[in-house]
């Protein structure tokens, strides 16, 4: 992978995960203002609200709670992305043609994902217009976990341990 290939799968990595975030940060500003009124309506006073977000922000409470969990997704999800573009690149660099679909092997594989990895092996650009894993074109959306890996890489009693096998792999 070149220098400039690095450098585009860093800066859409930074572009994507920023704006997300500045996405979720502006959602959980309206949570939150909505939340502050709903207290000061019931009469609340602001030593109590102030008392009460605090303790919410320590603890990760239901309103800020929920944004951690969000900030850590989106980033997870997104060095996830990068890690599989780049994974990609080099694929190509090494002469990879044809891709499986590989599911994630769980309870939560939804059926899009089971009769995609049932596919015959296609092209990246074939899967594009299918729809790449994650891309929300099957029943699990944004938060599907399958991934496409060089055809044949898993064959036989590998299939089902495939998901652990790519994940050791991928950390090499």
């Amino acid at each position: 992978m070149t220098p400039e290939e690095k450098k585009l799968i860093l800066d859409e990595f930074k572009t994507i995960t920023l704006g997300e975030l500045v996405i979720e940060s502006e959602k959980q500003a309206l949570t939150l203002r909505k939340y502050i009124q709903n207290l000061v309506r019931s009469g609340t006073s602001g030593d109590v609200i102030k008392e009460t977000l605090l303790r919410d922000l320590r603890e990760g409470g239901q309103i800020f709670g929920s944004f951690r969990a969000q900030f850590k997704a989106t980033v997870y999800k997104n060095v996830e992305s990068a890690t599989n573009k780049g994974m990609q690149v080099a694929q190509v660099e090494k002469g990879v043609i044809l891709y499986d679909w590989l599911p994630e092997f769980s309870e939560r594989t939804c059926q899009d994902c089971i009769n995609r990895s049932q596919m015959s092996a296609r092209s990246m650009k074939d899967w594009e217009i299918i729809g790449i894993p994650g891309s929300g074109v099957t029943i699990c959306g944004d938060k599907c976990r399958c991934r496409l890996v060089a055809s044949s890489v898993y064959n036989g009693n590998m299939v089902k341990e495939a998901s652990k096998i790519y994940n050791k792999e991928k950390i090499k």
